[in-house]
């Protein structure tokens, strides 16, 4: 049962469901735990050498089962802080502290990277037979593959966590220019600049935004500036 439920706790979270995926991942880890626990009882065959293999196998298998449920749950947990700070920053009618998710966040986003690490350097080559009725070798490895990325991706994201307070407005207030370009008409920053936003931040919320079409601002412009030759 806790292959299946673990399964589904990969599921939930591809399909951004994190406190569900958080709960299947936690329940398939005390299922494990609780087979792993009732396979100790056994282990007076561990006199019996043709047995001793099998049964150091098994261990290792809901070791790590274990191991991979709990990075699913922790995984999951983290994004779903990251996710309340990012609602919280974009409603400014919410008058939840962004720094509660966001400090919560970095404690877990330090143990997730941990638990990442481990399963990277644990989970076996071959798809482990806990999981094999639910996945096939491929998916397995696919998933396998995906964990440097995804170390790589949160090492950037516990990096520049530090800065979301200084960028969001906390301590003082801060506006951003926004530019958008048009990149079908080439230009050198990129493409023709049709509008700007303007963007303000303030104590952790989106406090206002604007947007402006580009001749709003040229035309209070005052006097005309030649440009130089064409090369």
């Amino acid at each position: 049962r806790g292959g299946w439920v673990l399964y589904q706790a990969i599921e939930s979270l591809k399909s951004t469901k994190f406190i569900t995926a958080k709960h299947q991942a936690e329940f398939s880890a005390e299922q494990f735990e609780n087979a792993r626990k009732i396979l100790t009882y056994t282990d007076f065959i561990t006199a019996i050498p043709i047995l001793e293999t099998s049964y150091n196998r098994a261990q290792n298998q809901f070791q790590l089962a274990i191991l991979g449920s709990r990075t699913i749950a922790e995984s999951a947990f983290t994004l779903q802080l990251f996710r309340e700070t990012i609602q919280s920053t974009l409603d400014k009618q919410n008058p939840y502290d962004v720094r509660i998710p966001l400090s919560l966040g970095q404690l877990h986003l330090d143990r997730t990277r941990e638990l990442l690490a481990q399963s990277q350097a644990q989970l076996p080559d071959i798809l482990p037979v806990y999981l094999s009725k639910f996945i096939s070798n491929s998916q397995y490895q696919q998933y396998k593959h995906q964990i440097p990325a995804i170390r790589r991706l949160l090492d950037t994201v516990a990096a520049a966590l530090p800065l979301y307070p200084h960028l969001t407005g906390i301590g003082t207030t801060k506006t951003y220019l926004v530019l958008f370009q048009n990149n079908r008409e080439i230009r050198p920053t990129g493409g023709f600049i049709g509008s700007f936003g303007l963007v303000t931040m303030e104590q952790g919320k989106l406090k206002d935004w604007e947007i402006h079409d580009v001749y709003e601002a040229d035309g209070q412009l005052q006097g005309y500036v030649q440009p130089p030759d064409p090369i």
